[in-house]
């Protein structure tokens, strides 16, 4: 049971985004290293930036995209564990400074 307050990053400060080396668009530079299912929503053909032409409206404002967004804000016991490891109160994480709230 993950007992850490998720303070997502990609929400709550203005961190910026990933980009994979294949040509994605990704919520944060840590998903890149992690083939999970949880992600595999983020590498679909329809994602890649060769194949995109408003990014804002075909990716970020996409259902998966929001989806994603969702489970960190209403249901964040079901975020991925690397949110956790990266984006929690007692996080090690210092690369950004967060508010602990």
């Amino acid at each position: 049971m993950l007992n850490n307050k998720l303070l997502p990053k990609c929400l709550y400060q203005d961190a910026g985004f990933g980009y994979s080396a294949k040509g994605y668009i990704l919520p944060c530079c840590w998903v890149e290293d992690v083939v999970t299912n949880e992600f595999k929503i983020f590498y679909q053909e329809k994602f890649k930036l060769s194949n995109v032409e408003d990014v804002e409206k075909e990716i970020l404002n996409s259902k998966e995209w929001s989806d994603f967004y969702k489970i960190l804000i209403e249901t964040p016991e079901k975020a991925p564990i690397i949110c956790y490891k990266q984006c929690s109160i007692d996080s090690k994480n210092d690369k950004y400074e967060i508010m602990k709230e």
